[in-house]
This record gives structure tokens, sequence and C-alpha cells, in this order.
């Protein structure tokens, strides 16, 4: 009682293939996520199903933890994952497409991975509040033509690993052009119900020899991860979160993450 902890949303059948390899997530057998097949979140209290407690879903963390703070462990988490796949080498260059809280989270990562030279692309207001994370170039896609920024950039040579963190039919095609040879393409964001990546030119696919990868959710591994780099500093959660709302306010809480004016916007009960 009073402890503190954190919760891996993932709830899986625990005996399938991907299961038994530490990849709930990916579990095809009998997946049910908590705060979707079970009721969890913007509530005073949730009741942790008893499945999800035998697969350590629930995490303590340190007495002297923010749960504001705390409350970014699962994005983080599925970022991480994402990480793990993508594998960035030191000095190689990135593109992050989408600048919302997961494209601030990518920076950073990129930024633990070594990368030489990340750049974010993004709308106005996003991208914006996005350089508090410092990256090297930000694209307004609004003004901006990203193809001619990273052409000239890269000596038309493309960028090293192109990260899709936004829902955008464009944004998956465009990644396959800005990768260079033997570059990896990451489709992090899905695409809304019913949208479909049609017209997909897959000779730049072929001849450049790039990597297409999809990257969904995390596990309790990669909440571990999350939580390790929060307390101890390398990623800064305090500065995802730009507002703060009772329960009572959870409508302007929705208001501001719509609009864009918030990276994130954390509801206390």
């Amino acid at each position: 009682k009073g402890d503190k902890v954190s919760i891996t949303t993932e709830v899986s059948c625990g005996h399938c293939r991907f299961c038994l390899e530490g990849r709930p997530n990916l579990c095809n057998v009998d997946r049910r996520a908590i705060g979707y097949y079970y009721p969890g979140g913007f509530a005073e209290y949730i009741l942790i199903p008893s499945e999800a407690v035998q697969q350590g879903n629930i995490i303590k963390v340190v007495s002297s933890a923010d749960l504001d703070e705390i409350s970014i462990v699962e994005p983080l988490a599925c970022v991480i994952n994402s990480h793990e796949l993508i594998d960035i080498k030191p000095g190689e260059s990135v593109l992050i497409m989408g600048s919302g809280p997961i494209g601030c989270m990518h920076i950073e990562m990129a930024k633990l991975k070594g990368a030489s030279k990340i750049i974010i692309s993004g709308k106005i207001p996003k991208i914006d509040l996005a350089r508090r994370f410092g990256a090297d170039i930000y694209i307004d896609i609004g003004k901006d033509d990203t193809k001619e920024i990273i052409n000239s950039i890269t000596g038309g040579q493309g960028v090293d690993v192109v990260i899709v963190s936004c829902s955008s039919v464009e944004a998956q095609k465009t990644a396959l052009e800005l990768a260079g040879t033997r570059g990896r393409v990451c489709y992090f964001g899905g695409l809304p119900r019913g949208k479909f990546l049609d017209g997909l030119d897959t000779n730049l696919i072929h001849y450049k020899e790039l990597k297409v990868m999809g990257s969904f959710s995390s596990s309790r591994s990669h909440s571990l991860t999350a939580i390790n780099l929060i307390e101890n500093g390398r990623i800064l959660a305090s500065r995802y979160i730009t507002h703060r709302f009772a329960l009572k306010d959870i409508l302007k809480g929705f208001d501001a993450a719509i609009s864009g004016k918030a990276i994130k916007a954390v509801i206390n009960p």
C-alpha cells in the first residue's frame, strides 16, 4: 500500500511463440490492452486484471518519483521498442517525420544512440514546441520543401534512417524516397482505418536495398528501460509535460492536445 507504480498495458495469452519470446505486444492468440479491452486511465482508480499482475505488468518505481513524469513511461517504452529494431549506429543521420511527443522522444533516443545529425519535420505549432529537444534541423512542412532540404543536407544521398511517427500516407511514401541506399525506414505510426499505402514504389526498396519495418507497442522490458532512463535523468520527462488539468477539466486537456498547444497534457484525478 502506498507504493508508486507504472503499468505495462499489454496483457497477453502468456504461452504463444511471441509471449514466450518476451514479446507480448505481438501476441496473436489473446492480446488485450489496458485502456482498450480493459477499462483504464482518466479515472481516480483502475482495477488491474489478475493476468496483468501475474505477467509482471505492475512495476514499482522509486518513492521519490514524480507520477506526472512516470505517466510518459508507456509512450517512451514504445519508442524504445522501435529503436531496438532501427538500431541507429553512432554517426548516422536520422530524419523523424512528425513532431508530436513521440517525435520528440525519437529525437532524444537518437541522441542517446549517437546519431550525428537529427532532422525533424512537422507542422506549426508542434514543430516549434519540439525545438526544446535539440534536433539539429527543424523542417516546417507548411512552408519548407522536405525533399529539397534533405537532398541539400545529404548531397542527394538520402539519410541513413527515416522514422515516420505520424499517421500520414504521404509521409510513409516520401520516407522511401528520402532514405539513402541501404537505409532503414520505420513506420512507427499506423494509418487511420481504411487508409492504405497505394502506389507504393517497391523499386525504391529493391534498388536501394532498404530495410522497411514496423513497430508496435512495447513489452515489460521496454517499460523497465524507460523507467530507468527517466529515474536517472537521461530522459527529462518534465520537458514533455506542458499542461496539467484536473479530471473535471479533462475536455480542456483534450483541446490542448488536439490543437497542438500541448506536447503532453497530464490529467490529475
